[in-house]
């Protein structure tokens, strides 16, 4: 057992005698950003540079390829345009992406909100990364700003690492490479098999709210090409013809009596179509602010449509509510369940999307939404298939929620276990 002492860092604890606490200022040998080129200009983008952006450091340890490519022109006169040897190591610096951390293996440049960093002599490339990832809630905490966090370069260069001797530290990376490839290969397996459930899901959902539930119900086309074919006895039918539909609206924001009073009102941001049913945003309006513009309360039992950012996310409400203009509110007439269409607007998401129109952001608009015609059994039949699909769905769900806890604890694993040899805490034996 080797000898520890305090780091003088809280957040990292105890580590080997030998070893030296720094931060990353006195490692690295280089430092740098980047920009985004006008997107007005054609002459910029689609060319032979790769173009890193934080995105491209999503879930993976090394870039290799990025989405989006610059022009040679682009970087010859565009001065913060920098063009990066590889091998270089990758900060995401803004947004929910702060900290990400990847080693581009390619020659790319960079945008804003991705800061470069080359080690010297003192740390191996690596064991850098390893330390970094290993910082990532550090940096974090670090991160200012509300809607759009970001961390400086500034900010970066202070965060603490440790310095085992050279050969020590491509010990510990190498072990960790192989150790966390092992992890990573086993949650590939999981996901894999997450793909798979949603898949089956989505058919189960498919085939009874196209086909019905009896096998040997006779077929007609519906002369839809969307939706096929569907049982002789049932008809298609505009969204119109079975809701009622209600839009939303927003109390301006710098009038502080129209914000956090007693009335629910929410946007597409505050639910998700996995989640089945919504009761509550992230913030309440007044009364005074539901006065002031033109939302309503939407009685519960309706279907809450995502009509942009993104189109087609759905939820039933279980409680009266408000929504802002993002949202559709679909209040159900006698001859529609609520429950049935919510997993028909599940399968037709796809189709949502593609009638959206716009330029910022797409968006689907009232008219057209409410033309969308969708495959209409008796309400009777309505009530039997969401039962049906409800039951079944569920069951499927549990089983993706368990492998969802199977990549928490992975993820945990893996976590720990950086941080367990990145802090000397664990030693590579040999």
């Amino acid at each position: 057992m080797r000898k520890m002492k305090d780091s003088g860092i809280v957040r990292l604890g105890l580590m080997p005698e030998k070893w030296i606490a720094s931060r990353v200022k006195y490692i690295y040998s280089a430092i740098g950003s980047g920009t985004t080129p006008s997107s007005g200009n054609s002459q910029y983008y689609d060319g032979s540079e790769n173009w890193i952006q934080s995105g491209d450091l999503y879930k993976t340890k090394y870039v290799i390829k990025t989405e989006k490519t610059v022009t040679d022109f682009a970087v010859s006169t565009i001065s913060a345009l920098h063009k990066y040897k590889a091998d270089f190591v990758i900060i995401a610096m803004y947004g929910a992406s702060i900290g990400n951390v990847a080693i581009s293996k390619i020659d790319a440049c960079v945008n804003q909100a991705c800061c470069v960093i080359k080690p010297n002599s003192k740390m191996d490339f690596n064991y850098l990364y390893y330390t970094l990832v290993n910082d990532k809630d550090i940096m974090l905490d670090m991160s200012i700003g509300g809607t759009q966090p970001n961390i400086s370069q500034a900010k970066i260069l202070e965060l603490p690492v440790f310095l085992p001797p050279i050969d020590e530290q491509k010990k510990i990376a190498d072990f960790l490479d192989e150790k966390c490839g092992e992890i990573d290969s086993i949650r590939s397996d999981i996901q894999k098999q997450i793909d798979i459930l949603n898949d089956y899901k989505k058919s189960v959902i498919t085939e009874a709210v196209t086909k019905g539930l009896n096998p040997k119900a006779k077929l007609k086309d519906s002369g839809i090409e969307w939706i096929g074919k569907i049982p002789e006895h049932w008809d298609c039918r505009p969204i119109k013809y079975g809701f009622k539909l209600i839009s939303g609206s927003t109390p301006k924001s710098d009038n502080m009596d129209f914000w956090d009073g007693d009335v629910i009102w929410i946007t597409p941001a505050d639910y998700k179509t996995e989640d089945k049913y919504v009761c509550q945003g992230k913030r309440n309006i007044s009364y005074q602010g539901f006065l002031s513009c033109s939302t309503n309360i939407v009685p519960k039992g309706s279907l809450i449509f995502s009509k942009r950012a993104p189109i087609g996310t759905v939820a039933i409400n279980s409680v009266p509510l408000c929504t802002n203009q993002g949202c559709l509110s679909c209040v159900p007439k006698a001859c529609s369940s609520s429950l049935y269409f919510y997993f028909v607007f599940i399968v037709y998401e796809e189709v949502f999307n593609l009638l959206g129109s716009g330029t910022t952001f797409k968006e689907i608009s009232a008219t057209t939404f409410s033309n969308v015609k969708l495959p209409y059994p008796s309400i009777n039949e309505q009530k039997n298939i969401a039962a049906y699909l409800d039951e079944k769905c569920s069951a499927i769900d549990a089983t993706i929620a368990d492998k969802q806890k199977q990549l928490e604890t992975l993820d945990e694993y893996k976590k720990s276990l950086i941080f367990e040899y990145v802090t000397g805490k664990k030693e590579v034996l040999a």
